[in-house]
């Protein structure tokens, strides 16, 4: 498996457990948030350190990243939502997701702030795949 299909099936995993809770903005897109529409932020990040290891014939690398997805929602209304979208967001990523191994007990909220009318939390959780020489 390589980053962008390790990506790919994190994302489809995402979108599919998701479904229309509130807008998905991915990492690569530039969005202007509406209030008092609450919305996500998905990044998925390579750590680039794998660590060697081998099959007969073969090399592969047992390569780390980390998933984080930011929460949005509008500040001054509670932390009911956000809470609730933050468990979402747990649940997903401790779901199965082919060829990906989620490190879900990392699956930790970020500390809670606020800033220009949201309030916002991040669930990090890290993950490994593994990537062939072949």
């Amino acid at each position: 498996m390589k980053l962008h299909q390790a990506r790919i099936a994190i994302e489809n995993a995402i979108n599919i457990g998701w479904d229309d809770r509130t807008y998905v903005v991915w990492d690569d897109l530039v969005y202007t948030p509406i209030q008092p529409n609450p919305y996500i932020r998905v990044s998925v990040q390579s750590l680039y350190q794998p660590a060697d290891g081998g099959f007969i014939g073969s090399r592969y690398y047992k390569m780390h990243g980390v998933v984080t997805i930011q929460i949005f929602t509008e500040s001054g209304v509670g932390r009911t939502l956000i809470d609730e979208l933050a468990e979402a967001a747990i649940t997903i990523l401790r779901g199965n997701i082919p060829g990906i191994t989620l490190e879900c007990p990392s699956a930790v909220t970020a500390p809670f702030e606020i800033e220009n009318g949201w309030q916002s939390m991040n669930v990090i959780a890290n993950f490994y795949y593994f990537d062939t020489d072949n």
